[in-house]
């Protein structure tokens, strides 16, 4: 979070911050980014629920400079950037159990949409400004942290997976890999694809080109996605770092 101080009156100080987590309401959101009207009378429309999260952008507080607590931390140089001399940085917290007053809203960078349906909350996430699904409820898995309501049923279960498909078709793509694995479960479940095994032999041609195992997935996941397929890897190939692939 970052500040500047505006004025102050009375111990009160209006302070314009930079968050992740804005507390803001719908109305508010829209006011910012009416394009995103049609998207959520849509899902009203096909009987979900949704919920903005994950509000960023700036807004105008005000704070009780009695309830504030300021921390000095030092940051001694980087090695790894070459840096002479170390630095401070001054932070602050308050006391007060409540949020600070918001005074008005300056911007709205970003947010994430949930979608609940009747029998799954929050059955997917999605950022409608990168058009990317960024959560797959993985209802085939016993324990949700968490959460409120989850299917029971497959018939209910078959809820994300429409979700999920009806963002496909209006272009969205998936965020991270593990997302679209959580969706190749229910494609498995409800499309029943024919599947098949591809084992490949790569062969490092050129050292200084080769990237790391992260990037080389990646590729794996959009070249075959764009061709209507999609990868389940083995359990054994998340937990490779981002090294790259040589001996």
């Amino acid at each position: 979070m970052s500040e500047k101080f505006i004025s102050i009156k009375n111990n009160l100080v209006e302070v314009k911050v930079k968050g992740d987590y804005l507390d803001v309401s719908e109305k508010e959101v829209l006011k910012f980014h009416p394009w995103l009207k049609n998207l959520l009378d849509e899902i009203k429309s096909k009987g979900w629920n949704y919920q903005l999260t994950k509000i960023s952008g700036e807004a105008l507080i005000s704070i009780n400079l009695k309830e504030i607590i300021f921390n000095m931390n030092y940051y001694p140089p980087r090695i790894d950037e070459f840096e002479e001399e170390g630095k401070y940085s001054i932070e602050f917290s308050l006391k007060e159990s409540e949020a600070p007053k918001i005074l008005k809203i300056l911007k709205i960078n970003s947010f994430k949409v949930n979608i609940s349906t009747p029998n799954c909350w929050h059955a997917v996430s999605a950022d409608p400004f990168t058009r990317k699904i960024t959560y797959v409820c993985d209802v085939l898995h016993n324990f949700v942290f968490n959460c409120k309501k989850r299917p029971k049923k497959l018939s209910e279960a078959k809820e994300v997976y429409e979700v999920v498909k009806w963002l496909l078709e209006k272009g969205y793509q998936f965020g991270e890999n593990y997302v679209e694995e959580d969706f190749a479960k229910l494609v498995k479940l409800f499309e029943k694809p024919y599947s098949f095994s591809l084992k490949l032999e790569l062969i490092v041609r050129d050292m200084d080109k080769v990237p790391g195992w992260d990037s080389i997935l990646n590729g794996l996941v959009k070249f075959f996605n764009r061709r209507g397929i999609l990868i389940k890897f083995p359990k054994e190939y998340r937990g490779i770092l981002s090294k790259k692939p040589l001996p």
